[in-house]
């Protein structure tokens, strides 16, 4: 009975932990592509948002987390999003938990470690990335109970409808094929297991192509690596050295643990090279902690499947875990809904005053990159520079249209000449900024003058 009670206690627990405010500035310009997709059958594939780069076409697969985002907002704003954010989380940890091996209280603890260290990252609220969490930690759990695996194809297509990030579910099939093929060297399992899993890795990566874009979702993958997204993006940017340096040592640890207590026949390939990869992901960008940590203490359950906790001291860590988790629970359900019910009372005065100026107009407008895709979504009827989808194309002469947007911005050489060229009418920009301090004294001297300026921004129009 403790157990059940603790183990209802925890998932209460994540789930409040989780309740929090939708901060993705990316929100915008997916609601928008989801209304549309489910008002008006039209998917997000040209680029109807910005005038710069009007003819891309972008083979960004989110057509199921676009649509879920437009419905549940219809349904409750900005609490619904929060809402299903955290029934997303919760099902995340979940699956992670079941797919863990070991003592209940171990497997616990092991989770909340691993949130702690990823909270930066998940703290920000629901967002894409979190459907690839969910399908990638699913995917381990079906390959840990082999009569599931053979669901991993519809798997495979969902997810490459919902999130790019849909690319690691092959990869990491492949692995483990790998180590079947490994285990069968050794004669640890027969040729037919092996043959089905080759058979189930081609199936899954032929799944991936029913979309709407067909193999072009690859296309898009690689010119995604071709951009240095780690010197324009701060989720894209490498974590601190003392984050890599306990990346680095706790896999190291996790090697030595593993292939020292094991016989080289017996070595586990898929996790040594699962957590291999998630390494590599982890060190490349902060946005992929999660996937190391939460692969990381999956590992280690395996490690320590044995360990029980001494009987004589597990009813008071039983009832200690439930007093602390009930008082965590009461903290998080009350500052979170209070968090939540402030930053939506912020958004609704969120450049207001901007809004409601290009409210009944229409036109060009360069706009601060943060701001994209929640005006994107706030003013249909006006076109502007960039959003967040953005960074990751190809631009002019292959540069990022991010590193174009910066050039405007920080005014260097020819800024002037790019907004004429793509027929600019407004520019909505943040006070301060150095294309806003060079305007400020005489906008006039660049065909622009000031129309409107408050706390929040400053709209120039072209003269």
């Amino acid at each position: 009975m403790r157990k059940h009670t603790l183990f209802i206690s925890f998932f209460a627990f994540i789930f409040f932990l989780f309740l929090i405010p939708n901060t993705d500035p990316d929100f915008g310009w997916h609601y928008r592509c989801g209304s549309e997709l489910l008002k008006l059958q039209k998917p997000c594939i040209d680029n109807t948002f910005t005038y710069f780069l009007k003819d891309y076409k972008w083979a960004y697969p989110s057509f199921i987390y676009d649509a879920l985002i437009s419905l549940t907002f219809d349904v409750g704003g900005f609490v619904a999003i929060s809402i299903i954010g955290t029934i997303v989380s919760s099902l995340i940890i979940f699956v992670i938990y079941k797919t863990m091996r070991g003592d209940f209280l171990v497997k616990m603890s092991l989770i909340l470690i691993a949130t702690a260290f990823s909270w930066s990252t998940i703290s920000l609220g629901f967002r894409s990335q979190f459907m690839t969490l969910l399908f990638l930690f699913l995917e381990i759990y079906l390959l840990s109970r082999k009569k599931l695996v053979y669901l991993l194809p519809l798997l495979f297509l969902i997810w490459a409808n919902t999130h790019a990030g849909f690319f690691l579910g092959p990869i990491v099939l492949g692995i483990y094929t790998a180590n079947v093929f490994y285990r069968w060297i050794f004669k640890k399992v027969d040729f037919r297991e092996f043959r089905s899993f080759i058979f189930l890795t081609i199936t899954g990566i032929l799944a991936t192509l029913i979309n709407p874009f067909g193999y072009r979702i690859y296309l898009e993958i690689y010119h995604h690596m071709q951009i240095p997204m780690n010197t324009l993006i701060a989720e894209w940017v490498p974590p601190p050295q003392n984050y890599v340096l306990l990346i680095l040592s706790l896999t190291g640890v996790l090697f030595y643990i593993h292939l020292s207590k094991t016989n080289y026949k017996n070595f586990n390939i898929f996790f040594l090279v699962l957590l291999l990869l998630s390494t590599y992901l982890a060190i490349s960008a902060r946005r992929n902690l999660p996937i190391y940590y939460f692969s990381a203490v999956i590992f280690a359950s395996y490690e320590f499947r044995k360990f029980k906790m001494p009987k004589k001291w597990t009813s008071f860590i039983h009832d200690f875990s439930f007093l602390c988790l009930f008082g965590l629970i009461l903290y998080f359900g009350f500052t979170n809904v209070v968090s939540i019910n402030k930053y939506n009372k912020g958004q609704d005065q969120f450049l207001n005053n901007q809004v409601e100026f290009f409210k009944d107009k229409s036109g060009n407008v360069y706009n601060t990159y943060e701001w994209g895709g929640f005006l994107v979504w706030k003013l249909p009827n006006m076109k502007f520079f960039i959003d967040g989808r953005m960074p990751a194309w190809i631009g002019e002469n292959g540069e990022s249209p991010y590193t174009t947007w910066l050039k405007i911005t920080q005014t260097q050489p020819d800024w002037e000449q790019i907004l004429n060229k793509y027929e600019t009418n407004y520019l909505l920009i943040a006070n301060g900024t150095f294309l806003d301090l060079l305007l400020r004294e005489n906008p006039a001297k660049y065909n622009y003058t000031e129309v409107q300026r408050d706390a929040q921004g400053v709209i120039y129009e072209k003269i």
